[in-house]
């Protein structure tokens, strides 16, 4: 069964008080989170706050390829320092508005079978989307450009699409690595006890707002070795 929190649930517990130390700081939009790590750890933070960005497409304000860290070694504490991408009053108001465009769709897809919401939501995010790269950190790489733009690069679409399983209450989770070569990012499903995999990126019209024909949602999907013979490629951490 994948985890709610996918990328938590593979870290030691150590490394899980510290995620959460990070997570609670950043939804109270303070900047920094003073983690008790070993020294030996430090290393580790890279992975933690990894599993954070992925786990977590609402913290749209987070520049996470950008942050720095401080050793204190009188305590051995590791202290990470965040830069946020907007201030907290239109982070709100970007926060909400993702959250209102979710509850929309959850109500929507109440009391539909498991394969129907994943559809649903496909419909959703395929829908009102197309790839477009415009260089913004926020509008591309977050699950901001899908809703409020209408446009994202791969990280932003494979986000959109965990938001809303999220809501829905469906496994989802975002896998990275690469497609002939150049870094991407898509999305691990679970349908009947099977782990597939799910690329918007390469499906939706560039335009926006069409799918090609398929005739259910497990058309959609594909195993690991499928994906593996057509050129993706997992990083270690995914």
């Amino acid at each position: 069964m994948i985890q709610p929190a996918y990328y938590r649930s593979r870290l030691l517990p150590e490394e899980q008080k510290a995620y959460r130390e990070i997570v609670n700081a950043l939804l109270r939009h303070r900047g920094y989170a003073v983690l008790q790590i070993p020294v030996s750890g430090r290393t580790a933070i890279i992975k933690i706050v990894r599993a954070v960005h992925l786990d977590h497409p609402e913290l749209v304000y987070v520049d996470f390829w950008n942050y720095h860290t401080a050793w204190d070694p009188l305590s051995g504490n590791v202290t990470v320092y965040f830069r946020f991408l907007l201030p907290q009053e239109a982070s709100d108001k970007v926060v909400s508005s993702l959250k209102e465009r979710a509850m929309s769709l959850r109500e929507r897809v109440h009391g539909l079978s498991i394969r129907q919401k994943y559809s649903e939501v496909i419909r959703e995010v395929a829908g009102t989307t197309k790839y477009e790269d415009t260089g913004s950190a926020f509008w591309d790489h977050t699950a901001a450009g899908p809703v409020l733009l209408h446009s994202a690069v791969c990280e932003g679409i494979a986000k959109i699409f965990l938001y809303y399983c999220q809501h829905a209450g469906i496994p989802c989770a975002i896998i990275t690595g690469s497609f002939k070569d150049m870094p991407h990012a898509w999305n691990m499903v679970e349908l009947n006890g099977d782990r597939l995999y799910l690329d918007l990126t390469t499906m939706i019209d560039p335009s926006g707002g069409t799918l090609p024909d398929r005739e259910g949602p497990r058309e959609y999907f594909r195993t690991r070795e499928q994906l593996i013979d057509t050129g993706y490629e997992w990083d270690s951490g995914s």
